[in-house]
């Protein structure tokens, strides 16, 4: 008997660990980075024999076996007329008012866009779903449509996280250590910067609370009348997955729902291809300089006072420079024969070639961690976003430095770039970070594949949840306990000092009745 309950329990085991699960993984609003980030968790999926169906706006490079690939057209990130530098230029809190608003007019042109695709709605209809993988950069409309589903879904960060899906996942915000995306400030931070990081922090939430949440809500409704709001439904998330470690972003207390998974994306460098090779090789004593301003298309937006900028200054180094220029109707004057300009490029083999000296990066989250993996330091030039907040990291790290479209000269732009590829302290502290990140017990996407297997055996993780992810904010921060304790202090310090004042006035009203008395008077008579 006891040996046919333990064939029972093991092919009880065999059919759930085996058991192949139908996963959507939903990315419509992101640009070709997040995808790359969130792949190594796709084939992972597709190798254990999960069924995975992938929605984004940019199509798969390679076939992948039990992967389908659904393509919706993004036109705001994809038809090249995105625009970095014009955003660097508006003030960072109007920045911040304007991105949440326009989020909350093209949302639902993306919106629209997925549920009137063919193939996406057929998706829908079978209902043939176990979870749902979300990317949690502005595809809030999304969850609707996971609540219609009624199955589990993990949230995934291609970067260090949104602070609304910390809040929504019970963490805390530790404001005071923990810099905001919008900052740019480290973790040392004095009084001034501590208010604005608060001011920061709470009101993205605040202005996502009364601008993006209210028009979702409103422009779904028409296929989900009966849903919940947007941000009862993000609570639900049974995961939050960050391609990030420790060593790339600022330490903070999470629940055990919120994990680490590291850079998924990063690998060993291969073979260049050869006219790349044959140009390092030329000069491969002084190395090499990688200059790209990431993955979506910026140089036709980028100011010729900057373009000649690096023009000059690429002509008084020594060091070859490969550069990421996507704008083939122009090409800029005065090139130096350094300076080799490529349309696209393979940056992880460039970031593990031995000869490279410098990354010079808008500090975006992916090229910044295969950088410091690589051991190669960084000279940030931020736009928006997180780009900010990263390159706080590297600063504060002494990885890097970091410079100011708004300040960047010939001079300034000259001093850097000499000063990181000459002073060794910067290509030691690259190869200190270097060594954390190697630093591997499981590797990242097993870790996912893993808890995510354990979300469809148990269907979600409310057994992981911390009772803090319900709790209102005055509660959550004791606000009503302090205020409290003010008042009960209050009280019995008013009480204790009146008290001591009516036992002080009774004292000298006795006294002053004693020394009228007629007996204490004739006493005083007889003593003079």
């Amino acid at each position: 008997m006891i040996k046919c309950s333990v064939f029972l329990v093991l092919v009880v085991n065999c059919f759930v660990f085996c058991h192949a699960s139908k996963i959507l993984v939903l990315s419509p609003v992101a640009s070709k980075s997040h995808k790359i980030s969130m792949m190594p968790i796709v084939r992972a999926l597709a190798q254990r024999n999960h069924h995975v169906t992938i929605v984004t706006s940019h199509s798969q490079e390679e076939y992948l076996e039990n992967v389908h690939d659904i393509v919706v057209p993004n036109p705001y990130m994809n038809d090249g007329k995105f625009d970095w530098f014009a955003m660097n230029s508006i003030n960072p809190f109007v920045l911040q008012f304007q991105i949440f608003y326009n989020f909350a007019t093209i949302s639902k042109f993306n919106y629209e866009a997925v549920m009137n695709n063919p193939e996406f709605l057929l998706v829908l209809k079978r209902r043939e779903i176990d979870l749902v993988i979300l990317d949690d950069s502005f595809n809030d409309f999304c969850l609707k449509i996971i609540e219609d589903l009624k199955v589990p879904f993990v949230y995934f960060s291609s970067s260090t996280g949104y602070p609304w899906v910390f809040n929504s996942m019970g963490a805390s915000q530790e404001l005071s250590s923990v810099p905001s995306r919008f900052t740019g400030y480290d973790s040392t931070m004095n009084f001034k910067q501590r208010i604005f990081n608060t001011l920061a922090g709470l009101g993205a939430q605040i202005l996502r609370s009364f601008i993006v949440i209210p028009a979702i809500d409103a422009y779904t409704k028409k296929d989900f009348p009966s849903a919940r709001s947007i941000s009862d439904i993000e609570k639900d998330a049974s995961l939050y997955f960050l391609s990030s470690q420790w060593a790339t972003t600022w330490p903070r207390s999470v629940p055990p729902t919120v994990i680490q998974l590291g850079p998924l994306h990063i690998r060993p460098p291969q073979t260049l291809p050869q006219a790349m090779d044959r140009f390092i090789r030329e000069f491969e004593k002084d190395g090499f300089i990688l200059f790209t301003l990431g993955s979506i298309p910026s140089s036709k937006f980028m100011p010729k006072k900057y373009v000649q900028t690096f023009v000059k200054v690429f002509s008084r180094i020594p060091q070859r420079v490969i550069w990421k220029w996507d704008d083939s109707s122009e090409i800029p004057e005065n090139l130096s024969a350094n300076v080799l300009l490529v349309d696209w490029l393979p940056q992880q083999d460039l970031l593990g070639h031995s000869a490279i000296r410098l990354f010079i990066t808008h500090g975006g989250f992916l090229g910044m961690q295969e950088a410091l993996y690589h051991s190669v330091p960084l000279l940030a030039l931020p736009f928006g976003t997180d780009q900010y907040l990263n390159s706080a990291k590297v600063r504060k790290e002494g990885c890097g430095l970091h410079l100011d479209w708004d300040n960047l000269d010939e001079a300034t732009l000259f001093t850097s770039i000499t000063s990181i590829i000459n002073n060794s302290s910067f290509k030691d502290n690259t190869r200190r970070l270097s060594l954390l990140m190697h630093e591997e017990f499981l590797k990242g996407q097993d870790t996912a594949v893993n808890w995510i297997e354990h979300v469809i055996r148990f269907n979600g993780t409310k057994h992981l949840k911390p009772t803090s992810q319900n709790i209102p904010f005055y509660q959550l921060y004791l606000l009503d306990v302090g205020l409290f304790l003010v008042v009960i202090s209050f009280i019995i310090v008013f009480v204790t000092a009146n008290m001591v004042r009516f036992i002080i006035w009774c004292l000298l009203a006795s006294f002053y009745k004693f020394k009228t008395t007629p007996s204490y008077k004739s006493n005083l008579k007889k003593i003079t």
